[in-house]
């Protein structure tokens, strides 16, 4: 794959997380996809769209710096804010994505994990009825 490839490639693919565009991983994700999440675990493509679907919808992704050759594209990026009980929490994200014949066949996610946890269980909690 080409750099230049490589960038439009990561360009779609920051797009598509902002806009929660789920259909373009459908098309762009390897049958065999694997998404590591460093200190939490390892799913394959169905479990990554189910992850993908309890995304809130007001989660934002700036990417901060983008680093790429012919198979890896490498992705920085600022999250969005956690609202936890008793303060906010900025998340930030260090994504990997290994690419072959122009399909994402494995990503790999360096991220705050246990504030991710902490997040989903306040977020769990502010849903149970009173």
């Amino acid at each position: 794959m080409a750099t230049q490839t490589s960038k439009a490639l990561a360009d779609q693919i920051n797009k598509a997380f902002q806009d929660q565009d789920w259909d373009f991983f459908k098309e762009t994700l390897s049958d065999d996809f694997t998404w590591k999440l460093i200190g939490y675990k390892t799913v394959g493509r169905k479990e990554f769209f189910d992850m993908m679907k309890d995304m809130p919808p007001e989660s934002t992704f700036t990417p901060t710096n983008i680093v790429m050759n012919d198979d890896y594209i490498v992705v920085e990026s600022d999250g969005p804010i956690a609202k936890l009980k008793d303060r906010e929490q900025q998340h930030y994200f260090c994504d990997i994505y290994k690419i072959k014949d122009g399909k994402i066949i494995h990503m790999t996610s360096y991220m705050d994990t246990a504030l991710m946890q902490e997040e989903d269980k306040c977020r769990r909690e502010a849903q149970q009825p009173a």
